[in-house]
């Protein structure tokens, strides 16, 4: 749990970051949240064939939350984080990233859904940065709103490679 609240954190410190956002603090190193909440939605495939790959992800973002939300919010303003579970079906996905950035007013979303395809457009066209946790997922490689956590599936082989050879291997082999 702690790996999952370092990896929820860096991703989210980074989308912070970018939206020019900072945690906020008074002298007593607490500053209370005065701003209007911060509302980032979570799509998650929490159940569905694949779902055992993300269930960790919700708990580990509710722990973020609650922790920066002690701390005074960001710049004063706390997160609102909606979870939301697709079931691992397109159509139920898409409505749910509709809902979370029109009626919820999500300024960022998070992709734990295998079914991301189906709405990358759609975000695209409302200027909605998503992080994601599957960036093997076509969204990250085409829509430029889309900003893995770390490397792509289109460098891991390469960079296996690379560490390799900085490790003086003669002999490598790679089973998925």
């Amino acid at each position: 749990m702690k790996k999952a609240l370092l990896y929820v954190r860096t991703i989210l410190a980074a989308l912070v970051v970018a939206m020019g956002l900072a945690v906020g603090t008074s002298a007593s190193g607490v500053a209370a949240a005065s701003g209007s909440p911060i509302t980032i939605g979570v799509i998650c495939s929490c159940t569905g064939p694949l779902s055992s790959s993300v269930t960790i992800g919700p708990p580990a973002y509710t722990a973020w939350v609650s922790s920066i939300n002690a701390a005074g919010g960001i710049n004063g303003h706390k997160i609102n984080l909606i979870v939301k579970d697709d079931a691992s079906n397109p159509g139920t996905s898409l409505s749910q990233v509709q809902s979370l950035v029109t009626s919820s007013h999500a300024i960022a979303l998070v992709d734990l859904s295998i079914v991301d395809a189906g709405w990358a457009t759609y975000v695209q066209t409302n200027n909605v940065p998503v992080i994601g946790a599957n960036s093997s997922s076509e969204p990250f490689f085409l829509n430029s709103d889309f900003f893995a956590p770390g490397q792509t599936e289109d460098k891991l082989f390469a960079s296996i490679v690379g560490a390799a050879k900085k490790a003086g291997a003669k002999n490598m082999a790679l089973f998925y």
